[in-house]
């Protein structure tokens, strides 16, 4: 997995999340809909832990363990949202 680093998210618009090392959000956390990226600290560096997909029905979660799914975010209806989730690929 590659390191995140937090200005390549900042520089793009995503919310900084303080509860982790780091995690943000896009476009904002109290919007809907919005991507979810939360990091896990592996050898010091952080690196993506799970990305989740949050609209009016619920939350799908686009990365975990390991696994990325990409039909979820083949459905995102937003372009901006699709494309965020594309870029956070690169970090899965």
């Amino acid at each position: 997995m590659k390191e995140i680093n937090p200005n390549d998210f900042a520089s793009r618009g995503w919310e900084l999340d303080p509860m982790f090392p780091p995690g943000f959000f896009y476009p904002l956390k109290e919007g809907t809909p919005h991507l979810h990226l939360t990091s896990v600290l592996d050898s010091g560096k952080p690196v993506m832990a799970y990305l989740g997909y949050k609209d009016a029905s619920g939350t799908k979660v686009i990365f975990q363990g390991g696994q990325w799914n990409q039909s979820i975010v083949d459905q995102i209806p937003d372009a901006k949202i699709k494309i965020e989730a594309n870029f956070a690929k690169a970090y899965s």
